[in-house]
């Protein structure tokens, strides 16, 4: 559009950050609109000339090549190069900062620029306000906030000082324009939001299908493979019969050395991908900006793979879900071709993006108002939602090496923190803990066939449970069965309307690992059941590892497991992984796993491998090792080694077969990364679940090794066996005492009827992470060699004493002063999680807590969630084997 200013036109510096194709197309519409305005803009970027200069033709468009950033720096499609990612941004901008500031500041200086626009580059933000130009950040994402999840994996301190150097480069700015899809970003002290920034078709739909040879009514899929030089080796039964897919790969084949099947074509190079996206009838690709953006543009889905150490891909796959506009591909399906599932699922999606898309013309004009200084000041972020953010940010710094990076979901706009996603603490309100009265519509539902149900009453969060299951096998549940709900991993433009209105429950089961669980058993058939709590650490836990005595109590909260076998006769299974057993010849057993409130901790709902591959060819046990490796090819679904972990423990240990499927639905209430071992009631859980329904005898003692082995061998976390052996013997209103080297239990204690135990969640997560530092080598000379069997010294790494072993020290000196509070400690190994507070009972008691909490959250606009009250361990539940009566 032609010039309405009324004021000379601008000169404008816009940086743009040389990684990934979704900041150049983003910056260009901008750009377009600022030059339509009448303003000169010269671009700054690391990225190919040829993509802006031919956009843009226009003598006010100038570029000019420069490398201020490094991005991030792939091993292959679905992974980063962590540390080498983090080395060349120090390389690039970190060693030669100083340099490179001067130059920024004198040439911005001498071209008398108005105003410079980041996308998102931190030197150049810094570098205006060093020569007295305004900065505007236009982004979804900030580097400190990606790179911080690098630090999880690398501890070095140039590293971490790396990371809060890019968060004040970014302060400096006097506005960030946020777009869609947004991470937390606190280091911005101005933030307004703007509508989507995306590229609109050109083309229509017809005209394009017609250029590409294909008839309307074919089914068109675009592959986005781009950037990076992985190949992909694609055959004709990647895709179903009737379907035709354009692979916009840069111009380079998928596979240098195999033909692209007739069923497949090859974009030019210079495709303008999103007449691509508004033709097709769905894309397959990674979850991206420039992606997400075009596909919620054009109303269509994306069926997508998610990737490792990608930290903003969660927020724009919220808004993907919202939208009723993703299906997720796990990573084997993707690779070895088994995609018609996906597919056809994908069709079925209603895409529904309401909001604008117009986010080019609105930065356009925003720009220009900040530039001129005419413009209202920008309103600074709510405190509440600053310190929410800057919360998250230090979760993240502080995740420990071997977490996962959560996306808490607290931060949810609204979110009420003391409420996780169909907590059973919730359910179990409506079901009651009254016996009789709570009980009888339940027995009337299942059949006790084994196990005792007088624990029932005693068990609301059991009750509750059990009447999940039976909404799971509702009239409403089978209609969704018939839809495609046995789907494994979309997301439907009804769930998505479901929780955008706030419908509670009635959401909660549209969301994906609901309609996975609906098709999960055989109603009509028997499933074992069964609890094993978490547990709150009171005395002793951080030297557990040394041999000493600690006092743990098993928390009210607990993960339940259903288990069914499936004769191979019977056996169900989700499309994708029936259409891997036809290309394999025929059915075989599988397991399948559903893991509820997936969507809290960032993980995939739902696990999958066949029980053939737990086998060598010979029929003997692969190795730990093996399987290790296999799900850590995908880490979304690598929690699944806590559970399949226990399968090939029993086969290996105890000689159980596995002849048939298995079904398991998991459904933990013990929150992760608290330090309330929500993986050893996993595993505690699983375990028995899997005894009783393959008839293996284990002492409760037993159990726990066993479910520690598994954490240990195929997990890989080095982790003592005091939470295995509390979940699993411990008891309700009794703390357990332990010696963890050996494993021996040495009693219970009662707890004092005068007194009460209370876990208060700090919002950061557990880590054992430290600043000061001795290597291996010395420690092995001055204290011989370690006592721990699954823990190795490596003598080249420095590891963290000074710190970890001054928290037991100082835990002596720590006293409780709030009134009926006597004490409090960290538990587990500290440096976050929860912490353990001892008081008086009592309403006394209860308050002090309750104002401790509320100090807290005025503090940090975190309200964190309390533990409060005991259970019993897995071998008091034991299991209940259940039938649906009719």
């Amino acid at each position: 559009m032609a010039s309405d200013a009324t004021h000379d036109p601008l000169s404008i510096a816009y940086y743009c950050t040389g990684h990934g194709l979704g900041h150049a197309t983003r910056s260009i519409e901008v750009c377009k609109h600022l030059v339509e305005r009448g303003h000169s803009v010269t671009v700054i970027t690391a990225a190919p000339a040829r993509v802006f200069l031919r956009e843009v033709p226009s003598a006010r468009f100038l570029l000019r090549k420069a490398v201020l950033d490094a991005g991030s720096k792939q091993l292959d499609p679905f992974t980063v190069d962590v540390k080498g990612s983090l080395e060349d941004y120090y390389n690039t901008a970190v060693v030669r900062r100083d340099e490179m500031l001067a130059a920024e500041v004198q040439w911005l200086q001498s071209n008398n620029f108005d105003l410079v626009v980041s996308d998102v580059v931190p030197l150049a933000c810094t570098a205006a306000a060093m020569a007295g130009v305004p900065a505007v950040c236009v982004s979804n994402f900030s580097w400190d906030f990606i790179y911080s999840e690098y630090l999880t994996t690398q501890r070095r301190t140039e590293f971490k000082r790396l990371v809060w150097q890019i968060a004040q480069d970014y302060s400096t700015a006097a506005l960030l324009l946020r777009l869609p899809g947004y991470v937390p970003m606190p280091a911005f002290t101005a933030i307004e939001d703007v509508p989507l920034v995306v590229r609109h078709a050109r083309k229509f739909p017809a005209q394009v299908r017609e250029e590409l040879g294909l008839p309307l009514d074919a089914k068109l899929a675009i592959l986005i493979h781009g950037g990076h030089k992985a190949e992909l080796r694609v055959t004709e039964d990647f895709l179903p019969p009737g379907w035709v897919c354009v692979a916009c790969n840069g111009g380079r084949p998928l596979s240098p050395d195999t033909p692209l099947p007739p069923n497949f074509r090859l974009a030019p190079a210079d495709v303008y991908t999103p007449d691509l996206v508004a033709a097709c009838d769905c894309v397959i690709g990674k979850i991206g900006y420039g992606t997400v953006s075009e596909v919620l543009a054009h109303g269509v889905p994306l069926v997508f793979v998610r990737r490792d150490f990608f930290n903003e891909e969660p927020f724009l796959r919220k808004m993907l879900e919202l939208h009723g506009a993703a299906v997720e591909m796990k990573r084997r399906d993707f690779l070895e071709g088994h995609w018609g599932p996906y597919l056809q699922r994908a069709c079925s999606l209603n895409v529904r993006y309401n909001e604008p898309t117009n986010g080019a013309e609105v930065v356009a004009a925003r720009l220009e108002q900040v530039a001129r200084g005419d413009a209202a000041t920008a309103p600074k972020p709510n405190p509440m939602t600053r310190l929410r953010d800057t919360v998250v940010f230090g979760y993240l710094m502080a995740t420990p090496k071997h977490g996962r990076v959560d996306v808490p979901d607290w931060y949810v706009n609204g979110a009420d923190p003391n409420r996780r996603l169909g907590s059973f603490r919730n359910l179990a309100d409506v079901a009651g803990s009254i016996p009789g009265a709570s009980l009888d519509p339940l027995l009337k539902d299942w059949r006790v066939v084994e196990g005792d149900s007088r624990v029932l009453p005693h068990m609301p969060d059991t009750v509750a449970f059990l009447q999940l299951l039976r909404q799971l096998d509702s009239p409403h549940a089978e209609e969704q069965r018939g839809s495609g709900g046995g789907s494994d991993s979309s997301s439907t433009a009804g769930a998505a309307a479901a929780a955008a209105d706030g419908a509670g429950a009635a959401a909660e089961m549209e969301l994906p690992e609901f309609r996975a669980a609906r098709g999960l058993f055989r109603w009509d058939d028997e499933l074992v059941v069964t609890r094993a709590p978490g547990r709150l650490d009171v005395m002793g836990g951080i030297a557990d590892y040394s041999g000493s005595l600690v006092l743990q109590m098993p928390i009210a909260e607990a993960c339940h497991v259903a288990l069914q076998r499936h004769p191979l006769a019977k056996q169900q299974v989700w499309k994708h992984i029936k259409a891997r057993h036809d290309k394999l010849g025929g059915p075989r057993p599988a397991l399948r796993v559903v893991s509820l409130h997936a969507d809290d901790t960032n993980r995939a709902p739902t696990f999958d491998i066949d029980l053939d591959d737990l086998y060598e060819p010979d029929g003997s046990p692969i190795p730990y090792s093996s399987l290790r490796a296999y799900c850590k090819k995908d880490p979304a679904s690598s929690w699944g080694a806590y559970v399949a972990g226990c399968l090939l423990v029993l086969a290996r240990e105890k000689g159980v077969a596995y002849p048939d499927g298995i079904s398991i639905l998991v459904a933990s209430d013990v929150p992760e990364g608290k330090g309330v071992s929500s993986s050893a009631a996993l595993e505690v859980a699983v375990m028995t679940a899997l005894a009783a329904a393959h008839d293996c005898s284990l002492s409760s003692r037993e159990l726990a090794i066993l479910c520690q082995k598994a954490e240990n061998l195929v997990v890989g976390a080095p982790c003592g066996v005091m939470d295995q052996l509390t979940s699993s013997l411990g008891d309700a209103g009794q703390l357990l005492a332990l010696l963890c080297q050996p494993a021996e239990v040495q009693g219970t204690t009662p707890i004092p009827p005068q007194v009460r135990f209370w876990g208060i969640d700090s919002g950061i997560r557990h880590s054992n992470g430290g600043s000061d530092y001795t290597s291996g080598s010395d420690f092995l000379n001055l204290y011989g060699p370690h006592l721990d069997s699954v823990t190795n010294i490596d003598l080249s790494v420095n590891y963290a004493l000074r710190e970890p072993t001054s928290h037991p020290i100082h835990e002596n000196f720590r006293g409780g002063r709030a009134p009926a509070l006597y004490g409090a400690k960290i538990t587990g190994g500290g440096c976050g999680g929860t912490v353990c507070v001892l008081g008086l009972a009592g309403s006394a008691g209860q308050a002090a807590v309750d104002a401790v909490v509320k100090q807290y959250q005025a503090e940090t606009g975190y309200t964190p969630f309390v533990f409060a009250g005991s259970s019993v361990g897995a071998a008091r539940f034991g299991h209940l084997r259940l039938i649906r009566r009719k």
